[in-house]
């Protein structure tokens, strides 16, 4: 399936450019990112509007992080990029838009961690980005431009792993994102697999649609994700779920969820359904 949108002209430049590049020296890319939330989930798959970005996050398939740094300089010297004198892993587009490029692949293995910067101070984790890219999305922009997209679950499980590495930096943004996903997982989830492959699991949580969808983010979870990515994503919800009052997660995502009279309950038997697809045999 490929999904078609329209958007403004500065943020299809880029994605040409970034095509391009990528196309020139044969590497694979997808957008990650709150720009491919924007753009799978509200432009494509028309969910309600969630939090607002600037700019954009792409992953690259490298074999080395010397093979990122020409990917950086041919958008550099070919397409009216800059790079940015503090952060090795962003340029700067003319029409002023930030393009973070994140590299992974063989290189990071096995542990899928790597260290960079001038002092190797910076720690990236790509956990889980080779079964996000080899799942991507197709979204045709414009008309003219194919573009490859993390699908909605696979978002679900790198965002995730971004909120538990970077809390302490990004505050609450990730967690906001998560919780985006979690109110908004019956987005890629057709009628007929909701009231076929699933209508049991709606039937068991008294066809409320978001708790049977969060049940299928579980599912398309275990079934992308290879299985120490998929025991990650569980050890993380299940600590969560386990801290109670004390979690981190719930607490952060407490304030996406005021319309409920109980959020943290409401929080709680989202995350359970995931596991619970994450953990079921079937469908």
């Amino acid at each position: 399936m490929i999904y078609s949108v329209t958007i403004d002209t500065e943020r299809s430049t880029v994605l040409a450019a970034v095509d391009k590049a990528a196309g020139d020296l044969g590497i694979l890319w997808f957008l990650c990112g709150a720009y491919s939330r924007v753009l799978l989930c509200e432009e494509a798959m028309r969910t309600p509007i969630g939090r607002a970005t600037n700019d954009l996050d792409i992953a690259i398939c490298v074999k080395s992080l010397d093979e990122f740094a020409r990917f950086r300089d041919v958008l550099c010297r070919d397409h009216s990029f800059q790079t940015h004198k503090n952060i090795e892993h962003r340029v700067i587009h003319s029409s002023g838009i930030w393009l973070d490029i994140i590299p992974f692949g063989e290189f990071a293995e096995p542990d899928e961690v790597y260290n960079w910067g001038a002092d190797k101070e910076f720690e990236m984790n790509v956990q889980g980005f080779n079964n996000a890219c080899a799942s991507a999305v197709s979204i045709l922009v414009n008309g003219n431009l194919e573009v490859k997209s993390a699908g909605f679950a696979e978002q679900f499980v790198l965002k995730l792993f971004a909120w538990l590495n970077r809390r302490s930096v990004r505050g609450t943004d990730d967690a906001y994102d998560l919780a985006y996903f979690l109110r908004n997982a019956s987005g890629p989830v057709s009628e007929d697999d909701l009231y076929g492959k699933y209508d049991s699991v709606l039937r068991e949580t008294g066809y409320d649609i978001e708790l049977a969808s969060c049940f299928a983010l579980g599912r398309r979870i275990r079934t992308v994700f290879s299985g120490k990515t998929a025991e990650k994503v569980m050890i993380i919800l299940s600590s969560e779920l386990q801290a109670g009052d004390e979690s981190d997660l719930i607490s952060d995502m407490y304030g996406s969820f005021s319309s409920w009279s109980q959020p943290d309950e409401r929080i709680s038997a989202l995350i359970d359904q995931v596991m619970k697809g994450l953990s079921s045999d079937g469908y």
